[in-house]
């Protein structure tokens, strides 16, 4: 008889007293075994007058062991603790006040001084009143092997910091974060997002509000920056209309191929109005082509409800959708410019803050309630100043008219799939390949609730003018399920080469997956995994990349929470921040504590060296060991009132 068979048999005996005797067992982990069992054995026979309770008992035992085992990854992987603040290879930067990271925390890598020096932005969305803040802090290639607590104003040898204030309570300036040299001048611009923004209309509240950084050699002359029009370098574009919520996310790419970067903008609950017809919360997205000068180009205040022929508009095909809830640019058929990516798949909950939290497309025939789906519009230079109507692209069974686009659909109701996008070529041959994540999704059998999920698509010539369903079996596509629930696994993911050997690795991150030490349990830490891809992709079993039990062949290591509740790697950014030729790594720690864990969801970021993290051997036997920062405090913050 099976483990199942025997837990079925006691639960249909009396499930309540094997549930007490199940917390007794998770109270008691670390007894010893022996004085567990026989403590059982005595229950067992004496309330249900057989074995059969503590076979089943045993069983959960064994799977607890295997979930352990499971979790941290095989054998011979390796951990990288990030509770060791100060280890080399590592930057911790500590933020504050408090709760200004509860509903999240992005960052982004870039230089934005032009000294060849990558700096870090860190957003706290919830600061000031909720008009939020993102800080800049410069020059962190020299920083590595230290701690710094971004909130103290106390301190010398300061890292220098930037600090960028909110224009309006509840504007929630840091929703989404976004780098790019969108003039070419050889100096990233950040791109700064504000959902619950002004339109340029005072009446538009919650149109949204994206600002663009651009970025200069003195950027440090002025530690403080409050948003406002007057503000010189830097351009405010404005959403469309009451409540569209542009900069709910924003991304970037080549989109007409004339070698300027250009942005695109995610409206998700833009209501898609066209020769006087409306399609409510449809979701929108938008191109703002980059230039030589922008600020000439467009003025310092744009306008996303007049059209313009250097912004291109696409509008979602239903009501409800929720399009641009996530958007990307890579070029996915090798034609040289960046593809339109944009999903209508929503589980955020920052997005609940002033609006929706949930929602997504319907699936091919509009019948699979929010599964989610992503479109990749092919990058074309004629798309310039046009309006394009997705609905025009597909029939009415959901299938693209032609080659000027692809769908992937999410496979059951409420997945919300395409929630997170990410691409890169994980297999060398020159495709990159698309990945797309939830959050939300149940997991195999429907046995990890909110345990998350991705599936990886393998590009070829053939992508273009696809419907790929993710309910079908498809040789081209792998699913990778978290380990257990509630780990939120696929819902903040990177491609990039972990181990130098050419191809791309992905890594996937789990913020509400649980590590257990051998003499801890962080709950709720999160966990960074780094799977590593071969020429033939990312070893799975069938199609399957199950991280409870991982295939063979599959090599996985780790960076891990340093507390509980951290929930470590719900945003990430990659650049390589000190020109070695190798990419780091910035995760955030959302609900840190701050520094000594005394600022309650104050937030922590982690910056890994690319260097460092391949020549690491893992824990040198003391897992355990917290180690105490030498804390230097960054340059004084000045807290401005309204």
């Amino acid at each position: 008889m099976s483990c199942n068979q025997y837990q079925e048999k006691s639960r249909d005996d009396d499930p309540q007293p094997l549930q007490a005797i199940g917390e007794i067992i998770t109270t008691s982990i670390k007894k010893r075994l022996g004085f567990i069992f026989r403590i059982l054995k005595v229950v067992s026979i004496h309330r249900y007058g057989s074995l059969f309770p503590l076979v089943g008992i045993l069983c959960v035992l064994l799977s607890f062991h295997l979930k352990t085992s499971a979790q941290m990854g095989h054998p011979e992987s390796r951990i990288w603790d990030l509770r060791r603040f100060e280890q080399e290879g590592q930057i911790t930067l500590f933020d504050g006040p408090q709760f200004i990271s509860s509903t999240g925390k992005p960052v982004e890598l870039g230089d934005f001084n032009g000294n060849e020096c990558g700096d870090v932005a860190i957003t706290g969305q919830n600061a000031r009143a909720g008009a939020g803040q993102t800080r800049i802090v410069l020059d962190v290639c020299e920083l590595f092997g230290h701690t710094y607590d971004l909130f103290d104003q106390r301190g010398d040898n300061n890292p220098q910091v930037l600090n960028i204030y909110g224009a309006q309570p509840g504007d929630m300036l840091g929703t989404e974060l976004y780098h790019a040299d969108f003039n070419a001048d050889g100096y990233d611009d950040l791109v700064i997002g504000a959902q619950n923004a002004v339109g340029l209309d005072i009446t538009h509240q919650g149109a949204g509000q994206v600002y663009i950084l651009f970025g200069k050699a003195d950027l440090s002359d002025q530690p403080t920056l409050n948003i406002a029009p007057s503000l010189d370098d830097v351009m405010i574009i404005y959403g469309p209309e009451l409540g569209a919520r542009a900069g709910i996310w924003v991304e970037g790419g080549d989109f007409d191929g004339d070698g300027f970067q250009d942005l695109l903008i995610g409206a998700n609950q833009a209501d898609g109005l066209l020769n006087q017809t409306r399609r409510p919360n449809t979701g929108e997205a938008y191109i703002v082509y980059g230039g030589p000068n922008m600020l000439e180009m467009y003025g310092q205040q744009v306008d996303l409800s007049q059209a313009s022929p250097n912004i291109t508009r696409f509008i979602g095909t239903k009501p409800d959708r929720l399009f641009g809830s996530t958007v990307y640019g890579a070029d996915l058929n090798r034609d040289s410019i960046d593809d339109i990516l944009m999903s209508a798949a929503l589980w955020r909950g920052s997005a609940g803050i002033g609006g929706l939290a949930q929602g997504g497309g319907n699936g091919p025939l509009n019948n699979r309630w929010k599964a989610g789906e992503t479109w990749i519009i092919f990058g074309n230079a004629s798309y310039r100043g046009q309006i394009i109507d997705l609905a025009e692209l597909v029939d009415e069974n959901g299938v693209p008219v032609d080659e000027r686009v692809t769908i992937v659909y999410g496979g059951r109701p409420n997945d919300y799939m395409g929630e997170e996008i990410v691409v890169g070529d994980l297999n060398a041959d020159n495709w990159n390949d698309l990945v797309v994540g939830s959050l939300a999704t149940p997991g195999p059998n429907r046995t990890r609730i909110d345990g998350g999920e991705a599936w990886i698509i393998y590009v070829d010539e053939t992508f273009p003018g696809q419907m790929i369903d993710l309910a079908e079996d498809r040789p081209d596509t792998v699913v990778v399920y978290a380990a257990e629930a509630d780990s939120k696994g696929g819902d903040t993911m990177l491609i990039t080469d972990m181990n130098s050997d050419g191809i791309g690795d992905l890594l996937y991150g789990a913020p509400n997956a649980d590590v257990y030490l051998e003499n801890e349990h962080r709950s709720d830490t999160g966990i960074l995994y780094v799977l590593y891809s071969t020429t033939e992709g990312l070893p799975n079993d069938n199609g399957v990349i199950d991280l409870f039990n991982p295939p063979i062949g599959l090599q996985i290591d780790l960076m891990i929470g340093a507390d509980p509740s951290d929930m470590s790697a719900y945003a990430m950014a990659m650049l390589d921040i000190d020109r070695d030729g190798l990419t780091d790594i910035a995760l955030n720690g959302m609900n840190g504590d701050g520094f000594n864990n005394s600022i309650p969801d104050a937030g922590e970021i982690y910056v890994i060296s690319g260097a460092a993290w391949r020549e690491y051997g893992g824990l040198d036997g003391d897992p355990d060991r917290m180690l105490t920062p030498t804390v230097v405090s960054a340059t004084p913050i000045p807290i401005p009132s309204f």
